[in-house]
């Protein structure tokens, strides 16, 4: 995990987690659904970004993240993946209320 670190530049500050070196082993370790996984594909998604192999096991493990990374670095599916799936299994809890907050920085980004 070290070597991978390195070469794609992945710098965590503290606590560590595993990385997500390819798409597949988030429907097994996650239970991502069949279908959101599928869709990944369709999209063209070979293989996670350096910012989507370190954040994405963080935020289905529900720490706090500030990501900081170039536009186009795949920060938008390091969330909302994991998010998506998260409220999936969620939905039929009791609690009202805010499920979730996503704030865009520009109008751009939003759409």
């Amino acid at each position: 995990m070290i070597k991978m670190k390195k070469k794609y530049r992945i710098h965590v500050e503290g606590e560590e987690s595993s990385l997500v070196t390819n798409f597949s082993t988030l429907g097994k370790k996650y239970q991502v659904d069949k279908y959101l996984m599928e869709n990944v594909g369709r999209e063209g998604y070979k293989k996670p970004t350096p910012v989507q192999m370190a954040s994405i096991p963080l935020f289905f493990e529900e720490k706090n993240l500030l990501i900081i990374a170039p536009t186009g670095s795949g920060k938008t599916l390091s969330y909302s993946l994991p998010l998506l799936t998260l409220l999936k299994k969620r939905e039929n809890d009791d609690k009202s209320g805010v499920k979730a907050v996503v704030l865009a920085p520009s109008l751009e980004l939003a759409s």
